[in-house]
């Protein structure tokens, strides 16, 4: 994933995963103490290794369910864009799924 800057950015955590996601939508949340932390670290020009470092430090106390919080009170949450691992994982498992459900129709059928 690319920072602001174009760097390649690992997200460690599942929070900062979202958060590289979504910088844009991040910029404008607004509630608890640890979203206007998250904006404010967004707000600023860093390069994605920076803003990744500042991240990780920031959750590894932060009251993430606070942040998750606000993030559902978005006044449009769907444009919150899943992290891409959640996102691929997600489209695996409905075409594992379709498949299964494909074959266990077949089956119904042939009986």
């Amino acid at each position: 994933m690319s920072g602001g800057d174009g760097d390649m950015v690992i997200p460690r955590t599942f929070e900062d995963a979202l958060i590289f996601e979504n910088l844009a939508v991040v910029e404008g949340i607004k509630g608890s103490a640890t979203s206007e932390k998250i904006r404010a670290i967004v707000q600023r020009d860093l390069t994605g290794e920076e803003l990744a470092c500042e991240l990780f430090d920031l959750l590894k106390e932060a009251e993430k369910a606070a942040f998750a919080l606000d993030c559902l009170m978005l006044e449009d949450p769907k444009a919150l864009k899943p992290p891409a691992y959640i996102r691929a994982g997600l489209t695996w498992f409905e075409k594992a799924l379709s498949v299964e459900l494909a074959e266990a129709a077949a089956q119904e059928n042939q009986s």
